[in-house]
C-alpha cells in the first residue's frame, strides 16, 4: 500500500508540474529593452520570443512579430514546451534553439512518399538582445 501511494502521488506531481506554464524572468535591463521596442514597433499578430545560450554565458533572446505560420506553429510548441517570457505586462511565447533543432513536431510526408520529421528552418531577422545572466547588455540590433 506505501509503493501505491508513493507512486500515485509521485503522478499526480509528475501530472500537475507538466500542466503548468513556465514563466522566465528575464533581467530588468533586458525586459525594459524589449518592453520600449515592442511599444515603439506595434504588431497585429503579436510577438514571440526564442532564446538561445552562447559562449561565456551569453544569451541571446529574439524578439520578431508572428505571422499566421507562426502562430500556428508556437500554438504547436506551446503545447509540447509550456514556456513564456515576460515582457512588461505581456507574456509571449519562447521557444528555445534547441526546441527548433530536437523537438518533436510531428511526421510529414516528404514529395517522395517517406515519412519525415517536421524540422523548423527560422530566419531570425529580427531584434535581438545578447546579454550575460547579471543583465549586462552587451549587444542589441533593431
Amino acid at each position: 500500500m506505501k509503493n501505491y501511494t508513493a507512486t500515485l502521488t509521485y503522478l499526480l506531481l509528475i501530472q500537475r508540474a507538466t500542466a503548468q506554464t513556465i514563466t522566465y524572468e528575464l533581467p530588468k535591463p533586458v525586459t525594459e529593452a524589449i518592453d520600449i521596442y515592442i511599444k515603439a514597433h506595434k504588431s497585429n499578430s503579436g510577438y514571440g520570443a526564442q532564446l538561445s545560450r552562447g559562449d561565456g554565458g551569453i544569451y541571446t533572446i529574439f524578439i520578431y512579430s508572428l505571422s499566421v505560420t507562426d502562430n500556428v506553429f508556437y500554438s504547436k510548441v506551446e503545447k509540447i514546451t509550456n514556456r513564456k517570457v515576460r515582457i512588461g505586462s505581456l507574456t509571449l511565447p519562447l521557444v528555445t534553439s534547441e526546441d527548433l533543432i530536437f523537438a518533436d513536431l510531428g511526421t510529414t510526408q516528404a514529395r517522395n512518399g517517406t515519412p519525415g520529421k517536421i524540422r523548423v528552418i527560422r530566419s531570425l531577422d529580427s531584434y535581438f538582445i545578447k546579454f550575460n545572466t547579471q543583465g549586462k547588455i552587451v549587444d542589441k540590433f533593431e
